[in-house]
């Protein structure tokens, strides 16, 4: 038998043979359609895995996007290659800054000293009257260097605080009293004078203020006291002035007339 006649002969034996009757057409017809359903369950669970292959690719981005914590920030870390974008913080120096280093604290009070001013001396005060029961501190504020018309070694402003405020003559501190911003026992020479002349301080115009009244200290009301005195020989003559906050238990002098005196006051800050 020739080679082409066997090829025949094996696909002839491998060809289909139709069914005897009706059932065994219908058997035939049942296992093709089972083959049929499978092949189809399979197209359809592939189609499936490959939607969920690609929602959770889709979570798996949406996550890292989503969460900082998996995303690097040191500027040296390499292990990502995502690197976020961020934003400096600059602080607000505005309010606050340069303007209150020059801020000081006195007893119950705080106060921005004048520009160019400087602290000249902080010391404790009491009353020659009460054996040093009643207790107080003197502060000088002044222009660099402290030069000028001076009055109790002070060419700025004079602040007291404490259970002892200095009045007239080294008695305690009353608002409206006569000359209350003069603490000599004894007569002073002018200031504008030369060490040892004659030349005393005198009151013009009488002991009593020449005005009085209330003004405002920060956020408080002060009471405000201004005197005359002059020195009779020079003709130099000046208005001490005084501010004085009986609760907080502070007085202000500002005896030779001060530009600075009112920003001064205005900066006023209290504890409580």
């Amino acid at each position: 038998m020739r080679t082409d006649d066997m090829v025949r002969e094996a696909l002839a034996d491998l060809a289909p043979t139709a069914p005897a009757d009706n059932t065994a057409l219908a058997g035939m017809h049942r296992a093709i359609g089972r083959r049929r359903h499978r092949q189809q369950v399979a197209r359809v669970a592939a189609a499936v895995a490959f939607v969920a292959l690609a929602v959770g690719t889709t979570a798996v981005v949406l996550d890292a996007e989503g969460d900082p914590a998996d995303v690097s920030t040191q500027p040296d870390d390499t292990s990502s290659t995502t690197t976020p974008t961020t934003t400096a913080t600059t602080p607000d120096t505005t309010e606050g800054g340069a303007a209150d280093t020059n801020r000081i604290a006195f007893g119950p009070v705080s106060f921005q000293l004048p520009e160019g001013w400087v602290e000249v001396y902080r010391e404790p005060r009491s009353s020659p009257f009460t054996d040093g029961d009643a207790e107080g501190e003197a502060l000088c504020i002044a222009p660099a260097g402290n030069e000028g018309v001076q009055w109790d070694g002070c060419s700025g402003l004079l602040i007291h605080q404490g259970d002892f405020l200095p009045g007239n003559e080294g008695a305690a501190y009353q608002e409206h009293a006569p000359w209350a911003w003069y603490h000599n026992t004894d007569a002073a020479p002018c200031p504008t004078g030369p060490e040892g002349n004659e030349d005393y301080i005198q009151a013009p115009d009488g002991f009593d203020p020449i005005d009085q009244g209330f003004r405002s200290v920060g956020a408080r009301t002060a009471y405000y006291d201004r005197w005359r005195a002059e020195c009779p020989q020079s003709g130099f003559s000046f208005e001490p002035e005084a501010w004085y906050l009986p609760d907080s238990r502070v007085v202000v002098f500002d005896v030779f007339g001060q530009p600075e005196t009112e920003a001064f006051l205005a900066s006023f800050e209290f504890d409580g």
